[in-house]
């Protein structure tokens, strides 16, 4: 999706995008305190220091972002 995404002329912000970027442990955080109630929670404020220079989230990434999950 990445590719296709990028074909279209967006920048996605995609898994290889967290692990360069060395956002791995603030996911992982910010997961943790989303889906098991551990830690505090990843505010707008937090995703955006991690997504800003992003158009879009890959799917899996916007679990995160989302009310619903």
């Amino acid at each position: 999706l990445a590719l296709a995404l990028k074909e279209c002329g967006y920048k996605p912000y995609d898994f290889i995008d967290r692990f360069r970027a060395g956002h791995l442990p603030r996911w992982d955080e910010a997961m943790n305190a989303k889906f098991y109630g551990k830690g505090k929670p990843t505010g707008k404020k937090e995703l955006d220091e991690l997504t800003g220079d992003f158009d879009v989230w890959s799917p899996r990434t916007s679990r995160l972002g989302s009310e619903e999950h």
